[in-house]
């Protein structure tokens, strides 16, 4: 048994050739996994080698089989990293984490910071705005140290904020009103079979800082022909996709422009829903509501 090897290398031979051969000695190898790189430096196993195979072959019979053994250094993985995602809206995190191998011990560290021992669940508070990264390792009983786990993530201390308003002429509703239905911030037009009729909706940033915003909006359907405007720019299919994007400064605004024709086949009403929601906080959103009726 070699200094740091795991175990004895036992195992058995075969020997499957024909007749009575007999095998009188085991040669006893140590490669890496997978190659002929030796991971032994004469006194012990290198760490560098992420899987260690004894590789045995009987000495002095051609029918002897080849036995193989392997020891792979102990591993370790987040088991709950994937909760934090790209943008968190926290200056907290905690991680939890574990090794393939129950004896391992574990060091964490956070950014550049150096190394120290740690258990799992190991939290962190008060972090700085802005991007983190944690890295955590598993050492098993021989020294052999695993390659980190790690996870990266913003720590965002923005407001964010959309703000949906929407008119029929040059005075908007639902300034500083915030809600996913369109509750009292709603416009009602009628129009006859083949009029079209126009909806302005300006959305605005009310939030602390520059943010990117998703709109998403109701389109045709039930005999009503809906289109999206971006100036002259025809953007309705990413808008019903929910796929237009906009950034906007803190206060600032865009108007978008939405047309609805009356087709022959329209129902007595259409209610057309326009929700702005913020990317790094979708539960952040904003609503408003056109309602055309056909007369």
């Amino acid at each position: 048994n070699a200094a740091g090897w795991p175990g004895a290398v036992t195992g058995t031979t075969n020997d499957s050739a024909t007749g009575a051969h007999g095998i009188s000695a085991v040669n006893v190898s140590i490669q890496k996994d997978g190659g002929a790189n030796a991971c032994w430096n004469g006194t012990t196993f290198t760490a560098a080698c992420p899987n260690y195979v004894a590789v045995t072959s009987g000495a002095t019979s051609a029918g002897a089989a080849d036995a193989t053994w392997s020891y792979t250094i102990a591993n370790t993985a987040l088991t709950d990293g994937s909760t934090y995602t790209v943008q968190v809206q926290s200056t907290d995190a905690t991680f939890k984490f574990s090794s393939t191998d129950g004896t391992a011990t574990f060091d964490c560290k956070l950014d550049g910071g150096s190394y120290a021992p740690c258990t799992s669940p190991t939290g962190y508070t008060g972090l700085v705005a802005g991007q983190h990264s944690f890295y955590v390792t598993a050492t098993d009983n021989l020294a052999n140290t695993s390659a980190p786990a790690h996870h990266t993530w913003t720590a965002d201390t923005q407001t964010h904020r959309p703000d949906n308003q929407i008119a029929t002429g040059t005075t908007y509703v639902g300034n500083d009103i915030y809600n996913a239905t369109g509750l009292n911030q709603t416009k009602t037009l009628k129009g006859a079979v083949g009029k079209t009729v126009s909806f302005k909706i300006r959305i605005e940033n009310d939030g602390s800082g520059t943010d990117p915003l998703t709109v998403l909006g109701t389109g045709s359907g039930k005999g009503y022909s809906v289109t999206y405007f971006s100036g002259t720019t025809n953007i309705t299919s990413k808008v019903v996709a929910g796929t237009y994007k906009i950034s906007l400064a803190a206060a600032a605004s865009v108007v978008l422009k939405m047309t609805v024709k009356v087709g022959s086949t329209a129902v007595t009403a259409r209610s057309i829903l326009v929700k702005t929601s913020a990317d790094h906080e979708p539960s952040r959103l904003d609503a408003v509501k056109a309602v055309v009726k056909r007369v």
